[in-house]
């Protein structure tokens, strides 16, 4: 090994991003050493500002001196369920709650203004999307994450619902683009992002 690269992702982005961007380092940087974590991104933050990483998706950055932050992405997060309906208002049996922090909360709120408390909520959302995979229900995820279920008919968009939108942000060392490696990083992750 020539290298290592610490890689950190939100959690929400676990599934769906780091095994292709593993795929691509693996074949493009066979020397080079891997590392990827997942946490939430106020710990991410801290680690990169830290220098304990040398890249992160991120949801809510702080702009920190020699740190680079740009706009990634933005997810369109869509309500699904485990069988076709329309939107309904009120309690709804199955609604799982996926807490996409706080600008989705107030989002979610102004959609929903008589909404009652969720039976049921997760912070990550790979458990949420298993426990109504198994149990039915409903429940907002990003689209691109489940894209392959909604065209195999395992879930259905439910009709008639809002969207919310969340953006997504890179971070790195402000001096990282002078990187080989950091630049072939960053390569991979925009290969499997467009």
């Amino acid at each position: 090994m020539t290298g290592v690269f610490s890689f950190a992702i939100q959690m929400n982005h676990w599934d769906y991003i780091a095994p292709k961007w593993l795929d691509i380092m693996w074949k493009t940087e066979p020397s080079i050493a891997t590392r990827v974590i997942s946490d939430y991104s106020d710990p991410l933050m801290a680690q990169l500002r830290d220098g304990h990483i040398d890249m992160a998706i991120l949801y809510r950055p702080i702009h920190q001196p020699n740190i680079h932050i740009e706009q990634l992405m933005d997810d369109k997060l869509i309500l699904v369920a485990t069988e076709p309906r329309t939107l309904e208002m009120g309690r709804v049996d199955g609604y799982v709650f996926v807490d996409w922090g706080d600008e989705f909360r107030a989002q979610h709120n102004l959609a929903f203004p008589k909404a009652y408390i969720p039976k049921i909520s997760f912070g990550v959302a790979t458990s949420a999307l298993n426990h109504i995979l198994k149990n039915g229900g409903s429940g907002y995820f990003i689209e691109g994450s489940v894209k392959n279920m909604l065209e195999d008919k395992t879930l259905f968009v439910v009709e008639n619902s809002p969207t919310f939108h969340r953006p997504t942000y890179l971070g790195y060392p402000s001096a990282a683009p002078e990187s080989k490696l950091h630049r072939a990083a960053i390569r991979a992750l925009r290969k499997i992002i467009h």
